[in-house]
């Protein structure tokens, strides 16, 4: 049985977690191959024994647990790669205001006031 757990990080670590998934879900895939690979060899012995296709059965079966794994590693990779680029969209949608309240200088009296020219 698997859960969904939601945790907060910071957004200057999503990338990271984001190479972590994706390095988990190619691990995936290799048992994938590694396994999909057995199967081949195994259907390859010369014999028609119960015992050869029950071994290929299982392989399969093994498959089919890896196989929904990695469904669910794309999934949750897909949706965080999804709200992460939500989020880098609305900061280049952010204007650039520069608050300039603490900038100092000369008073220039003439921009304060127009008439006294």
């Amino acid at each position: 049985m698997k859960v969904r757990i939601n945790q907060s990080i910071k957004m200057e670590d999503v990338p990271n977690r984001i190479y972590d998934l994706l390095e988990v879900l190619r691990e995936e895939c290799d048992a994938l191959s590694d396994i999909s690979s057995d199967a081949v060899q195994t259907s390859r012995l010369d014999s028609k024994s119960a015992t050869k296709y029950k071994l290929i059965s299982e392989t399969l079966g093994e498959l089919k647990v890896i196989l929904l794994e990695v469904g669910q590693s794309l999934e949750d990779v897909s949706a965080i790669i999804g709200g992460y680029i939500n989020l880098l969209e609305k900061e280049d949608e952010k204007p650039n205001i520069i608050d300039d309240s603490d900038i100092e200088g000369p008073d220039v009296p003439e921009y304060n006031n127009p008439e006294a020219q």
